[in-house]
């Protein structure tokens, strides 16, 4: 479409609100300034600043990281090219994020993508302020820091996953912004109108009945042939509670080893509890690739028993929380929790579906069990012998697989959901549609996409 062509622009309404300003269009350099050092140490001043922001403050020790700097200056001088001389320098502090924590493990291909922005030039001394319509292909981290910073009017960008930490940032600062259309339908200084709800950019004024809301909310939804199907969220840090109000849903799985890490008493719970919707929470992610020892759930009665206990109190205070148990093998172990809940004031828990020999057993689990959620991830893994995350998504969309998830539906009358990577892929949740399941936990980022596909659903 050419730029003369259009008076609306539609695409998806990715934070709420409304802006008006001038066009800015963001083109992002292909060299990087000469100054690297330089670079890196203004860069770091300015993250100095935003303290409210932990994935900020961990950026900013890495650029000033000397082993970092060290290497990265040797690969430059060396006439190294620049992806290969970040990559190189930033090997020794993957290593450890791999090994570490397991919330920066899960970051770390983003962080490397930081860093390439952060030594291209032209992204922090920006002519742009609160009557500037920011245009982009894409947001880095640094760079939603600065448009918060500088309290643009509206964001407009090609590609920007809800789950990433720069559409935090931009949700967490209330910038309208809308996702899916392309730079090149702008031209620089012109006057837009910008409706984040409704995922509209307008030449004109939007008037109230032009106003297209492409943000479903809500828990449930309805198949083309009426069937009722919930939608929930997988989530991380407190930041990504604004997914689940934007949404209007719960959470289906809230990974707990980046929260604990940082101090269980430090996590706003009351905010989580707040949704009202239910909260399912995680207990320890058990499994010996993110942590050293063995892959068991018994690890939470022993060498994580501690922090266990500590998330037991917390789902005490709070009618709306769950306790989930990762890495069950057996109907005795969960049997084993049970008793030890019941024991605390804890009346019901759910397990994942993670192991084929659980899998198998699940019908003598019922007495023990509240409600189960298959993680689709590690029971691929262990039913095929394959690593973890070393086979594409697309190759869980197997017969022999849809088999197993199949009796795993038939053998229980428990809530069952997904909460795997299969259920955010549109092709992986026709699947799970096929075979029957009617419940998902899914990223923020797919929320929008999974109602699409649900409401599209017909059984044949």
């Amino acid at each position: 479409m050419k730029t003369k062509d259009w008076e609306v622009l539609t695409g998806i309404g990715l934070i709420p609100g409304k802006g008006k300003g001038r066009a800015f269009i963001f083109r992002r350099p292909d060299n990087m300034e000469e100054d690297v050092e330089g670079t890196l140490d203004r860069v770091a001043k300015e993250l100095e600043h935003q303290k409210d922001d932990i994935f900020a403050q961990f950026v900013r020790l890495i650029i000033t990281d000397g082993v970092f700097r060290s290497r990265l200056k040797t690969c430059l001088e060396m006439e190294a090219p620049e992806k290969v001389a970040v990559d190189i320098a930033l090997r020794p502090l993957i290593r450890r994020m791999r090994e570490g924590d397991p919330f920066f493990a899960r970051k770390a291909q983003e962080i490397v993508q930081i860093i390439h922005d952060i030594l291209h030039n032209g992204t922090f001394n920006l002519p742009i302020g609160p009557e500037t319509v920011f245009i982009g292909e894409e947001i880095s981290v640094p760079l939603a820091l600065k448009l918060k910073e500088k309290k643009v009017a509206a964001v407009v960008v090609g590609k920007l996953a809800s789950d990433s930490h720069a559409a935090i940032i931009l949700a967490n600062a209330q910038i309208p912004t809308v996702v899916g259309i392309s730079s090149k339908n702008f031209q620089e200084g012109e006057l837009l109108y910008v409706d984040g709800e409704a995922g509209i950019v307008s030449r004109r004024p939007i008037p109230q009945q032009e106003r297209i809301v492409h943000v479903r909310k809500g828990r449930f939804f309805q198949t083309a042939d009426g069937q009722t199907v919930e939608i929930l969220l997988n989530v991380d840090i407190p930041e990504d509670l604004y997914w689940a109000k934007r949404y209007e849903t719960g959470i289906g799985l809230l990974r707990t080893e980046y929260l604990i890490s940082q101090s269980i008493d430090r996590v706003p719970w009351e905010d989580f509890a707040s949704l009202g919707n239910p909260v399912i929470i995680r207990a320890y992610d058990v499994g010996g690739d993110k942590y050293h020892g063995e892959r068991s759930a018994m690890r939470l009665l022993n060498d994580l028993k501690e922090e266990f206990d500590a998330l037991l109190e917390v789902i005490r205070r709070f009618p709306n929380f769950h306790i989930m148990i990762p890495m069950v093998a057996f109907p005795e172990t969960a049997r084993t929790f049970y008793t030890y809940l019941k024991d605390r004031g804890i009346n019901g828990a759910g397990f994942m579906v993670e192991i084929p020999s659980f899998a198998l057993a699940l019908e003598k689990t019922e007495p023990y069990s509240s409600f189960f959620s298959v993680g689709t991830n590690d029971l691929w893994a262990f039913f095929t012998g394959r690593g973890r995350g070393k086979s594409d998504i697309k190759e869980q969309i197997h017969p022999v697989f849809g088999d197993l998830l199949r009796h795993i539906l038939k053998v229980t009358s428990k809530p069952t959901s997904v909460c795997g990577q299969l259920a955010s892929d549109e092709d992986g949740l026709r699947f799970l549609l096929s075979l029957g399941y009617r419940r998902f936990s899914v990223s923020p980022s797919f929320f929008v996409r999974a109602v699409k596909v649900v409401e599209a659903w017909r059984d044949e």
